[in-house]
């Protein structure tokens, strides 16, 4: 009806659709919750879609719940076994430059903030790690020489902010809130291992029970590139007025 086209009107230019602004060349992966082409507003929503294929879509696992108390909505998790669970996400196995980025907030301070590919914790990239006033990217992967890097951050809980790891062919660098705070720094292998596991868990990082998030998850983008400092803060700006940024 013509109500309902205006209500979904209403909502998407007060959330966000697939068009948010942010930049689209090379982003393979897009899950956020207050995307009406990712997540249906429902308490009862069990399935969360990458807008950009629907085919590849994460399962709620536990008490994970689709968070409409959070402006804008987010997913939201509890600490205990809870996450969401994509199993075919199939991209990236190889891949020698990429981009993660993902917008959160920790709601207790001793608690995770955590999104990871793999089911274990070798074979695996912590795309986000905060974890005790640090924030990681790296990985975990036996079939690679690993790579961390991090960054003290005390950011406040209660409050979002964005996460973004940089790959690119050996050199990583680690963006907070649209700045740089670590890297470029080399070491790293000249590409991810081939054996990567590209299960992705929104919320927790491989099997390990000890690394599930207290807090809640926004938006989870993944480029099949190395997004620049400058397309970095565009995805910043483009976003953070929906976070009161």
């Amino acid at each position: 009806t013509q109500l309902q086209r205006i209500k979904r009107e209403v909502w998407i230019m007060k959330y966000g659709s697939i068009t948010t602004g942010i930049i689209a060349d090379g982003l393979v992966f897009n899950i956020d919750a207050a995307n009406r082409a990712s997540t249906i507003p429902s308490s009862a929503t069990t399935k969360a879609f990458n807008t950009l294929d629907t085919s590849i879509s994460g399962s709620f696992v536990n008490d994970t719940i689709y968070d409409s108390s959070t402006i804008p909505p987010s997913y939201a998790f509890d600490g205990t076994a809870d996450y969401i669970e994509i199993t075919n996400l199939n991209v990236l196995n190889g891949l020698s430059t990429c981009t993660f980025s993902c917008w959160g907030k920790k709601t207790a301070s001793n608690k995770d903030l955590v999104v990871g590919a793999g089911t274990a914790e070798t074979n695996s990239i912590y795309i986000l790690w905060y974890l005790n006033g640090y924030v990681y990217f790296g990985t975990r992967a036996t079939g690679a020489t690993g790579f961390n890097i991090n960054k003290n951050f005390a950011g406040d809980i209660n409050n979002f902010h964005n996460f973004v790891g940089v790959y690119d062919q050996g050199i990583a660098s680690l963006y907070i809130n649209g700045i740089l705070e670590t890297g470029p720094t080399s070491g790293g292998p000249s590409a991810l291992g081939s054996n990567i596991d590209e299960t992705l868990k929104i919320g927790r990082l491989g099997n390990v029970t000890s690394y599930d998030t207290t807090g809640n998850i926004g938006p989870v983008h993944i480029y099949n590139r190395a997004l620049s400092a400058n397309e970095v803060l565009h995805n910043y700006n483009a976003l953070k007025g929906r976070f009161g940024l």
